[in-house]
């Protein structure tokens, strides 16, 4: 079972890419796991920041608890990180309730009697970061590739 890591927006990375995909080859499936979490956490991390300065504070529960990184799940063998907002529960948003927070801020309201422009706090974290994201990840994954090649042996 290989891992593959599946870069999004990775423009003018297509080198990196295809040499962190022969590296990954080079290890065994649980090495490269390891090594692709870690690497897509480090890039993670650099949005997550930037979306936390950008989140507005009203009652500071979306800048404290409202952005985390998930883990999702995919096809057997593959690892995939993404940058979101917080499931309701971490929220204290009722399950059956109709509002969602960090999705009005985002996106704004655009029917009934309170309507407002969203403020793309998320869509803007990525949108500055997605370079320093990807080179950090490219970084990671070098710097972590001969100790996990080294554990292999």
């Amino acid at each position: 079972v290989m891992a593959y890591i599946a870069f999004n927006y990775a423009k003018g990375f297509h080198k990196e890419v295809a040499d962190i995909i022969a590296k990954l080859e080079r290890l065994d499936a649980k090495g490269a796991k390891r090594l692709a979490r870690r690497s897509l956490m480090a890039g993670n991390r650099i949005i997550q920041r930037y979306a936390k300065n950008l989140a507005p504070k009203r009652t500071g529960k979306l800048k404290r608890r409202g952005i985390v990184i998930l883990d999702l799940r995919g096809k057997p063998g593959t690892v995939s990180r993404t940058t979101s907002t917080a499931p309701r529960a971490k929220l204290d948003i009722a399950p059956d309730s109709k509002w969602y927070y960090p999705a009005i801020v985002e996106f704004g309201v655009k029917k009934g009697p309170r309507q407002f422009a969203g403020r793309r706090f998320m869509r803007g974290a990525f949108g500055n970061r997605k370079q320093d994201a990807m080179m950090t990840i490219i970084e990671t994954f070098n710097a972590g590739f001969e100790a996990e090649l080294a554990k292999k042996k």
